[in-house]
């Protein structure tokens, strides 16, 4: 579910920059987990029970632990005025439990952190901020555990779940309900009590789309496959960047911070061969529309997407979810 979904923003917002993400997809590790998740070697912080406390204001950014590597926040006002209401439909599948659909309607920013390695497997954090009065975990569903804070409550999934399911629900205040999938429970867990993580995702508060990237290396079958891509992987720091809906059509407008000169000259160079080998027949003609400009260790990208090209992904996303 979480695949599909992301699969129909990609479509409208940034189908190349999506392209190149997908070569680091991994193979996932394990289809059922514990209830409530289990601790990642990762994260060696996790908590070894449910004993929780929290005596301070909780932001919603600050549940998004450090292992996971790619954010997106998407300002749903910002879309709405750019793209119409439909637009709020291609977010609703994003998480399987039926309060995500209820708090969309009423959210004003959605937070989606993954990681890429394990997209398929569907780990994540998604937050959403608004004003959620009234809505609250189905309790036939989730168990509430003790936070020692009437502001913060955290509701854990009753019996066994899979590693891709919401196993977690975490309410602050009526300001933002926190969508944990299984893996992710002890590592949230870990934040609420100990705070955030000084290098967890961060993507700017800007655009109607913004995105903050740590890339990792790929798996080494991945590496064997692609040797040259993995090559540009290793020597990059961080992508930050945002997505405006300008009358132009959609402006896509990214800094990449490479580790070194070299590396983003490589980046750089490895873009002018995605843009020059871009078919004239094909949707990948859209890449001819990247401009880059190197500077030291930074590469800023930005490529527009006509309007015309963007409007027909959105009828194309509609008619293919009414089938």
């Amino acid at each position: 579910m979480l695949r599909r979904s992301l699969g129909s923003a990609r479509g409208i917002f940034a189908p190349g920059i999506a392209a190149g993400l997908a070569l680091c997809l991994l193979t996932a590790c394990g289809a059922e987990v514990p209830a409530g998740g289990v601790k990642t070697a990762n994260d060696p912080g996790a908590l070894p029970d449910h004993s929780l406390k929290v005596s301070r204001r909780v932001e919603p950014e600050e549940l998004l632990p450090r292992d996971l590597d790619f954010c997106v926040r998407v300002d749903l006002a910002r879309m709405k005025e750019s793209l119409g209401p439909a637009s709020r439909d291609l977010l609703r599948d994003l998480a399987d439990d039926p309060l995500f659909a209820k708090a969309i309607e009423k959210a004003r920013a959605v937070l989606i952190a993954i990681r890429v390695s394990d997209l398929d497997a569907g780990d994540r954090v998604i937050a959403v901020e608004g004003d959620l009065a009234g809505l609250e975990p189905d309790v036939d569903r989730y168990r509430e555990d003790d936070t020692s804070n009437d502001r913060v409550h955290l509701y854990e999934r009753k019996g066994d779940v899979k590693r891709g399911d919401t196993a977690a629900i975490i309410a602050l205040d009526q300001r933002a309900l926190v969508f944990v999938s299984a893996i992710e429970v002890d590592s949230v867990r870990r934040v609420l009590a100990k705070g955030a993580d000084k290098d967890r995702p961060d993507p700017p508060g800007e655009g109607v789309m913004s995105v903050h990237y740590r890339p990792r290396r790929l798996a080494p079958s991945l590496e064997k496959k692609f040797p040259s891509v993995s090559k540009v992987i290793r020597e990059l720091g961080e992508v930050r960047g945002t997505v405006n809906v300008p009358e132009e059509g959609v402006v896509v407008d990214f800094s990449i911070q490479a580790k070194s000169a070299d590396g983003a000259r490589r980046a750089s160079k490895f873009i002018d061969i995605v843009r020059t080998n871009a078919e004239d027949s094909s949707a990948s003609s859209l890449l001819r529309g990247i401009d880059s400009d190197l500077t030291g260790s930074s590469l800023h990208v930005r490529w527009v997407i006509p309007p015309e090209v963007v409007l027909n992904a959105i009828k194309r996303q509609r008619k293919e979810g009414s089938e």
